[in-house]
């Protein structure tokens, strides 16, 4: 991903991982809840793990690292679809979360 603003770019690389069916999953210890959100989405992780949210244009808005019981607060960014995405190791995932 290379964004380009004002004569100036950015090159983020994001890990993609190819998925061959629907039970086909790096990880299974994790979860987001509420989600449809306000804004604090809370997550369960059986590992530590780095977490960045991008949103629907692809740009990182934010990123934090988590292990066990922890929120995730967007009360700051606009309503809209976001992805979240969870890097253990090498390993990456992905989820989408709604805030509204």
């Amino acid at each position: 991903l290379t964004l380009n603003n004002n004569n100036c770019s950015y090159t983020y690389t994001l890990p993609v991982g190819i998925f061959v069916g629907i039970k086909d999953r790096w990880f299974k210890g994790f979860s987001i809840h509420p989600n449809p959100s306000s804004g604090v989405f809370n997550m369960s992780l059986a590992e530590p793990t780095e977490v960045r949210v991008f949103d629907a244009t692809g740009r990182l808005v934010l990123e934090t690292n988590g292990n066990g019981q922890f929120s995730l607060d967007m009360s700051a960014h606009p309503a809209g679809s976001y992805m979240v995405q969870f890097v253990i190791e090498s390993r990456a995932d992905m989820k989408r979360i709604l805030k509204h």
